[in-house]
């Protein structure tokens, strides 16, 4: 395992530690996924929980002004091109993917917020 990733398992088992150690992830290198492609995608809105379970990265947003319905990101540290939108469905869940690799930020925040619409429509939150 990696130092970067080592500091990210750390941040998320000892959240009172994330302030200092996601600023070293931040500058480890110009190619971080977790801050610039996931944190950042949605700058105007403040991520409800961190989690990191295994290789993956969750970040949970609650429902609010500009976020139509509840749902998570996740990106999986083997492949990080692909982020998963998650949004809970019932007693499943609605998933969309975005290739990273093809994507500027501003695309896919922007095909997040047009999955979120979408959604919300669908089912009538």
């Amino acid at each position: 395992m990696s130092l970067r990733n080592k500091i990210i398992r750390l941040a998320a088992e000892k959240p009172e530690l994330r302030k200092h150690l996601l600023p070293l992830v931040r500058q480890a290198g110009s190619k971080n996924f977790f801050h610039e492609n996931i944190s950042d995608l949605l700058s105007r809105e403040s991520p409800s929980k961190y989690s990191l379970i295994g290789t993956l990265i969750y970040v949970s947003y609650e429902k609010s002004s500009l976020l139509p319905v509840p749902f998570q990101l996740m990106l999986d540290l083997r492949n990080p091109t692909i982020l998963t939108v998650i949004i809970p469905v019932g007693e499943g869940e609605d998933t969309h993917n975005i290739d990273l690799s093809k994507q500027t930020k501003n695309g896919a925040s922007k095909e997040i917020m047009r999955f979120l619409k979408w959604h919300k429509n669908e089912e009538g939150y």
